[in-house]
Protein backbone atom coordinates (compact mmCIF):
# COMPACT_ATOMS: atom_id res chain seq x y z
CA UNK A 1 0.00 0.00 0.00
CA UNK A 2 1.30 3.35 -1.16
CA UNK A 3 -1.67 5.60 0.08
CA UNK A 4 0.02 8.39 2.67
CA UNK A 5 -0.10 11.87 1.37
CA UNK A 6 2.95 12.45 2.67
CA UNK A 7 4.91 9.55 0.98
CA UNK A 8 3.12 10.64 -1.96
CA UNK A 9 5.35 13.91 -1.13
CA UNK A 10 8.15 12.49 -1.03
CA UNK A 11 8.18 10.59 -4.12
CA UNK A 12 6.80 13.78 -6.00
CA UNK A 13 9.82 15.23 -4.77
CA UNK A 14 12.38 12.90 -5.58
CA UNK A 15 10.76 12.37 -9.35
CA UNK A 16 11.25 16.31 -9.50
CA UNK A 17 15.07 16.15 -9.18
CA UNK A 18 15.30 13.30 -11.93
CA UNK A 19 15.08 10.30 -9.91
CA UNK A 20 13.27 7.22 -11.14
CA UNK A 21 10.68 5.70 -8.42
CA UNK A 22 10.06 1.98 -8.64
CA UNK A 23 7.30 1.04 -6.91
CA UNK A 24 5.17 -3.10 -6.34
CA UNK A 25 2.30 -3.71 -5.31
CA UNK A 26 0.17 -6.45 -5.13
CA UNK A 27 -3.35 -5.49 -7.18
CA UNK A 28 -6.18 -6.52 -5.17
CA UNK A 29 -4.45 -6.61 -1.90
CA UNK A 30 -5.68 -3.94 0.42
CA UNK A 31 -9.18 -3.74 -1.32
CA UNK A 32 -10.69 -4.91 1.74
CA UNK A 33 -9.20 -2.54 4.13
CA UNK A 34 -8.41 0.38 2.21
CA UNK A 35 -11.52 0.94 -0.31
CA UNK A 36 -15.05 1.78 0.17
CA UNK A 37 -16.72 2.48 4.07
CA UNK A 38 -13.91 0.37 5.66
CA UNK A 39 -10.89 2.46 3.95
CA UNK A 40 -12.80 5.86 4.59
CA UNK A 41 -13.06 5.46 8.42
CA UNK A 42 -9.40 4.11 8.98
CA UNK A 43 -8.15 6.94 6.75
CA UNK A 44 -6.41 4.93 4.19
CA UNK A 45 -6.53 6.77 0.91
CA UNK A 46 -7.10 4.11 -1.40
CA UNK A 47 -6.32 0.52 -3.22
CA UNK A 48 -4.14 0.11 -4.97
CA UNK A 49 -5.94 0.09 -8.27
CA UNK A 50 -7.15 3.17 -7.14
CA UNK A 51 -3.82 4.59 -6.36
CA UNK A 52 -2.80 3.83 -9.83
CA UNK A 53 -6.15 4.81 -11.93
CA UNK A 54 -5.69 8.55 -10.45
CA UNK A 55 -5.66 8.90 -6.63
CA UNK A 56 -1.65 9.32 -6.01
CA UNK A 57 -1.47 11.77 -8.70
CA UNK A 58 -4.71 13.41 -7.10
CA UNK A 59 -2.41 13.12 -3.61
CA UNK A 60 0.74 15.01 -5.34
CA UNK A 61 -1.51 17.50 -6.93
CA UNK A 62 -2.98 18.94 -4.36
CA UNK A 63 0.50 19.21 -2.23
CA UNK A 64 2.61 21.32 -5.30
CA UNK A 65 1.15 24.90 -7.02
CA UNK A 66 3.60 23.86 -9.59
CA UNK A 67 2.00 20.56 -10.36
CA UNK A 68 1.91 21.24 -14.55
CA UNK A 69 5.12 22.59 -14.43
CA UNK A 70 6.58 18.85 -12.85
CA UNK A 71 3.97 16.69 -14.45
CA UNK A 72 6.23 15.34 -16.89
CA UNK A 73 9.13 14.39 -15.00
CA UNK A 74 6.47 13.11 -12.39
CA UNK A 75 5.36 10.58 -15.36
CA UNK A 76 8.41 9.98 -16.38
CA UNK A 77 10.17 8.79 -13.48
CA UNK A 78 7.16 7.37 -10.78
CA UNK A 79 6.73 3.80 -12.17
CA UNK A 80 4.12 1.50 -10.78
CA UNK A 81 4.08 -2.65 -11.51
CA UNK A 82 1.70 -5.01 -9.96
CA UNK A 83 3.85 -8.13 -8.38
CA UNK A 84 3.75 -11.30 -10.17
CA UNK A 85 5.28 -14.09 -8.72
CA UNK A 86 5.82 -16.01 -11.92
CA UNK A 87 5.90 -13.73 -15.30
CA UNK A 88 2.65 -13.75 -16.70
CA UNK A 89 0.79 -15.19 -13.85
CA UNK A 90 -0.36 -11.93 -12.09
CA UNK A 91 -1.33 -12.09 -7.78
CA UNK A 92 -4.96 -10.78 -7.25
CA UNK A 93 -5.75 -10.22 -3.30
CA UNK A 94 -3.97 -11.36 -0.85
CA UNK A 95 -4.33 -14.96 -0.96
CA UNK A 96 -1.48 -17.21 -1.78
CA UNK A 97 1.82 -15.82 -3.43
CA UNK A 98 0.19 -12.38 -2.25
CA UNK A 99 3.65 -9.82 -1.94
CA UNK A 100 3.37 -8.49 1.79
CA UNK A 101 6.87 -7.04 1.31
CA UNK A 102 8.03 -3.67 2.11
CA UNK A 103 11.40 -2.82 0.70
CA UNK A 104 12.96 0.54 -0.47
CA UNK A 105 16.31 0.66 -1.88
CA UNK A 106 18.33 3.90 -2.07
CA UNK A 107 20.79 4.30 -4.58
CA UNK A 108 21.87 0.36 -4.45
CA UNK A 109 23.45 1.77 -1.55
CA UNK A 110 20.81 1.87 2.09
CA UNK A 111 17.87 -0.72 2.46
CA UNK A 112 14.94 0.48 4.66
CA UNK A 113 12.86 -2.89 5.01
CA UNK A 114 10.23 -3.75 7.99
CA UNK A 115 6.64 -4.33 8.66
CA UNK A 116 5.22 -0.95 7.64
CA UNK A 117 3.10 -0.20 4.70
CA UNK A 118 3.30 3.13 3.44
CA UNK A 119 0.32 4.16 3.59
CA UNK A 120 -1.58 6.62 6.38
CA UNK A 121 -3.08 3.49 8.90
CA UNK A 122 0.18 1.76 9.01
CA UNK A 123 1.90 4.77 10.11
CA UNK A 124 0.02 6.32 12.76
CA UNK A 125 -2.11 3.60 14.15
CA UNK A 126 -0.28 0.73 13.89
CA UNK A 127 2.83 -0.33 15.77
CA UNK A 128 5.25 -0.95 12.91
CA UNK A 129 8.70 -1.65 12.78
CA UNK A 130 11.00 -0.60 10.13
CA UNK A 131 15.10 -1.01 9.49
CA UNK A 132 17.01 1.72 8.05
CA UNK A 133 20.15 -0.65 7.00
CA UNK A 134 23.67 1.46 5.52
CA UNK A 135 25.49 -1.60 4.00
CA UNK A 136 26.05 -0.79 0.09
CA UNK A 137 26.93 -4.51 -0.22
CA UNK A 138 23.69 -5.79 0.84
CA UNK A 139 21.73 -3.62 -0.64
CA UNK A 140 23.53 -4.47 -4.36
CA UNK A 141 22.53 -7.79 -3.65
CA UNK A 142 18.71 -6.88 -2.16
CA UNK A 143 18.62 -4.46 -5.78
CA UNK A 144 19.32 -7.66 -7.97
CA UNK A 145 16.62 -9.43 -6.17
CA UNK A 146 14.36 -6.36 -6.30
CA UNK A 147 15.26 -6.19 -10.27
CA UNK A 148 14.14 -9.65 -10.83
CA UNK A 149 11.01 -9.29 -9.12
CA UNK A 150 10.52 -5.65 -11.18
CA UNK A 151 11.25 -7.56 -14.25
CA UNK A 152 8.50 -9.98 -14.30
CA UNK A 153 6.47 -7.70 -12.76
CA UNK A 154 3.15 -6.15 -14.60
CA UNK A 155 2.59 -2.43 -15.47
CA UNK A 156 0.41 -0.86 -13.98
CA UNK A 157 0.20 3.02 -15.67
CA UNK A 158 -0.16 5.59 -13.15
CA UNK A 159 -2.57 8.44 -14.28
CA UNK A 160 -1.29 11.80 -13.56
Amino acid sequence: NFDDAIFAHNVALAAARGVNVKIVVTKGFSDGTHGGLVGFFLGSGGTNEELVKGKFSKKIRRQFKNYDAIKGQLSKNIEVRYYQRYKNRPVDGSGQYASHAKLMVVDRAVVYTGSGNQDTFSWKTSNEMNLLIDHSKLAERVSQYYDRVWDRSALAPLRF
